[in-house]
């Protein structure tokens, strides 16, 4: 098995308006890293016949992306983040229609020096 590099590209407009609450929108590039099967072989158990295969490209996964993405202070060490996405366009594997996650954030800052 041998894959070719793959590369991503991403960039987002994002809203700052306090600390840790954003709103963000971006697009997201993906291209590359197509996986080929290299040196196969045909073999019928108990039969001593094996065929050689060719090396057959097994696929890639480029693809365009559009994405949503928000953070929500809960509490002053805990957020809720999110991404919204849909897919353009998709060359291998699934095109997503829309898909979600959800990240869950706490914080955890230095206690300050006693005096």
């Amino acid at each position: 098995m041998t894959q070719q590099p793959s590369y991503d590209v991403k960039a987002f407009l994002r809203f700052n308006p306090s600390t840790f609450l954003f709103a963000a929108v971006g697009i997201e590039k993906s291209w590359g890293g197509e996986q080929t099967a290299t040196d196969g072989r045909f073999a019928v158990a108990g039969l001593p016949v094996v065929i050689p295969q060719p090396n057959m490209s097994i696929g890639k996964d480029d693809f365009l992306r559009g994405h949503f993405q928000f953070q929500i202070p809960l509490a002053q060490d805990f957020t809720v983040a999110g991404d919204v996405f849909h897919d353009f366009e998709a060359t291998g594997g699934f095109k997503e229609n829309i898909g979600v996650e959800i990240r869950l954030a706490k914080f955890f800052f230095p206690q300050p020096r006693a005096k």
